[in-house]
């Protein structure tokens, strides 16, 4: 085997390399005319990196001459075989070809996060760095403290450090790596009809990573475009921090936090299986199985309305006996937190700002039937190991949910959530702090101010005299 060609390493805007497969589709010309006789084509839809742009791979192979398939492939519309102005040829050997990803490092533009040692000094001397960028190329851009020679630090720029002359400033001392995986396709000589795999990290068959967004992304702009909905929930903390106002009610909020899957409905025929079902309480996705070509063993799988599989049980890596596709739905949810701000001294501020955190969350769900049969009735569906007709069903509210207004110990003895702090560094302090707000008027020009160690106002009959 040899490598037809290697594409250029794919960055990804993210510490972690994870691959989502959209959709997947195997068929012939028994399903497809267009594609002509005795042809298939193949193709894959995929996101890396958790982005929202998908990438499209397809591998047509025609073998119209007995013994002498042609064979093509495209990458986001751009033919990268065969090479040239031919639209197809004849394998010649077994061809693979790679694309290589790349995610970024963790404390990248953190101050301070990562030591640096210049690679042509001779001293082996490590120095304070914070890494500015990360290059395509898999180098880095740093500003590293190191001695002036007058007894004092420096910051020097170093447009491009290789990896291993940086390490964690602390700890262990850890390598810096940049996460990275690749994307392989194998199509073999023989026979490139059926045997050609896409595979992650030339170990895990493409077809594993089946995966969709939760909630389904959102098409209610004017241009059309889909977008991810990230679910959110927002804490308003008052400034005494006595009282935490939530913009849900109870029922709303466990379901939030508990991510439960509840059943709507389902409907079956011969022909057609669908269920529907909440994943939480602002998600509602659809799964429907349907066979759409009377002359192929086929199956299509739809996920909220848009083809996530279709193929025979082989095409999939079903396993034996059956047509078995696993998906996973993956999304993010926030908890939002509207916070006064302190200064670095603890006193609490006039200022509000949004602390957000962040919550990933997936569920596996599982489509399966006996392979070869024709009654799609015989479908399930099953979610996180419990099968659609044992899933809870959805509640509908038969009263208002209120809003809940709540004491930070109720909160967190209900619902295990704590009021988190937010220091702001740049905040003024002391005697300016106070001239600031006597600017803007927020104090009473009236009234004395004495100020004891330049920081604690108080008022006249506030102070309190040695006795």
């Amino acid at each position: 085997m040899r490598t037809i060609r290697r594409e250029r390493t794919v960055a990804i805007a993210q510490d972690e390399i994870d691959f989502m497969v959209l959709q997947y589709s195997c068929i012939d010309s028994s399903v497809l005319s267009t594609i002509g006789k005795h042809c298939q084509e193949t193709t894959w839809k995929i996101v890396a990196g958790g982005g929202t742009v998908p990438i499209d791979i397809k591998l047509h192979v025609d073998k119209s001459v007995i013994g002498s398939p042609q064979v093509s492939v495209k990458w986001d519309g751009n033919q990268v075989f065969p090479v040239g102005a031919a639209t197809k040829a004849k394998l010649k050997e077994d061809l693979i070809w790679k694309v290589p990803f790349r995610g970024m490092i963790k404390g990248l533009t953190v101050p301070d996060f990562f030591e640096l040692r210049a690679e042509h000094h001779l001293s082996d001397d490590w120095y304070s760095a914070t890494l500015l960028e990360q290059r395509a190329d898999g180098l880095f851009k740093a500003l590293a403290k190191m001695p002036d020679g007058n007894g004092g630090i420096k910051e020097v720029n170093y447009p491009a450090v290789r990896s291993e002359n940086i390490r964690e400033a602390s700890g262990t001392k850890q390598a810096v790596c940049a996460p990275q995986r690749e994307l392989v396709l194998k199509i073999p000589q023989e026979d490139p009809l059926r045997s050609a795999i896409l595979s992650v990290d030339d170990r895990e068959h493409v077809t594993h990573f089946f995966a969709r967004p939760t909630p389904p992304p959102c098409r209610d702009g004017q241009d059309g475009a889909a977008r991810l909905v990230k679910p959110r929930i927002l804490f308003k903390v008052t400034q005494d921090r006595e009282k935490v106002i939530v913009d849900a009610g109870h029922a709303v909020l466990s379901h939030f936090l508990s991510g439960d899957i509840r059943s709507l409905r389902q409907s079956n025929s011969r022909t057609a299986n669908s269920w529907t079902f909440q994943f939480g309480p602002f998600a509602e996705h659809l799964v429907e199985i349907e066979r759409r070509y009377k002359s192929s063993k086929a199956i299509t799988l739809s996920v909220d309305g848009e083809v996530l599989c279709e193929g025979e049980a082989e095409d999939i890596d079903s396993r034996p006996g059956m047509w078995e596709c696993k998906f996973q739905l993956i999304g993010e949810r926030y908890v939002d937190w509207e916070v006064y701000e302190n200064d670095v001294n603890g006193r609490t501020l006039d200022s509000t700002d949004i602390v957000r955190q962040r919550y990933k969350y997936l569920q596996e769900c599982i489509v399966s039937m006996p392979e070869g049969e024709r009654d799609l009735a015989t479908a399930k569906l099953t979610i996180g190991g419990v099968d659609f007709p044992e899933l809870p069903e959805a509640r509908e509210q038969s009263v208002r949910d209120e809003q809940l207004e709540l004491a930070p110990e109720a909160l967190l003895g209900s619902y295990g959530l704590s009021a988190p702090y937010k220091v702001n560094e740049k905040a003024p302090m002391g005697f300016s702090a106070w001239a600031d707000k006597l600017r803007d008027g927020k104090l009473a020009q009236s009234r004395s101010l004495f100020f004891c160690c330049g920081n604690t106002p108080l008022g006249t009959e506030e102070v309190h005299r040695p006795g």
